[in-house]
């Protein structure tokens, strides 16, 4: 089996190479890195509210079709997850929404924008299960529970801190 810190379980430390990147910005324009990052990110933008929600977020969109685990996987595990007396919710983004993803009638669905409206949102869900997109590393940020499906991109690139990173085999 895989380690707890190959899947990202409870390490919420940026990879080195984004740290240093991070770190050389702030400098040029004259600002320091707090040393405890996390805590100076939550005291500006607040954590997790929903660790007794019954809601689980499912994101289906990506940045790109090639990167998004079929709506219908997607749509199984909401049936999985409602069987078991969670409440999914699909979030859907605007892109999506113009290539006409949608989760099949009756099942919840939102679309909050822009991104602070979206992470206002994220915050208070139980959980989620994104694909690799930007509302991942959202998630990841405010410490949400989770899991990120991958492929063709690789989590040990573009891996999200604190979430379960799993490569979907079927993905190409």
């Amino acid at each position: 089996g895989q380690s707890s810190e190959k899947l990202g379980l409870g390490d919420q430390t940026p990879p080195p190479h984004v740290l240093l990147t991070l770190r050389d910005q702030l400098a040029a324009h004259g600002l320091s890195w707090p040393e405890d990052w996390q805590s100076a990110r939550q005291s500006l933008f607040g954590g997790w509210e929903g660790q007794k929600s019954k809601e689980i977020a499912l994101l289906p969109g990506s940045g790109h079709k090639n990167k998004e685990w079929p709506l219908r996987h997607f749509t199984t595990l909401a049936n999985m997850l409602k069987a078991q007396g969670w409440e999914p919710l699909f979030i859907i983004g605007e892109a999506e929404l113009e290539r006409g993803l949608r989760p099949p009638g009756g099942m919840k669905c939102e679309s909050p924008s822009p991104p602070i409206i979206l992470a206002e949102r994220l915050r208070k869900v139980r959980a989620v299960v994104s694909n690799d997109a930007g509302p991942a590393h959202l998630a990841g940020m405010y410490n949400i529970p989770g899991v990120v499906i991958f492929g063709p991109t690789s989590p040990k690139i573009w891996g999200v801190p604190g979430l379960i990173n799993l490569i979907f085999p079927g993905k190409k």
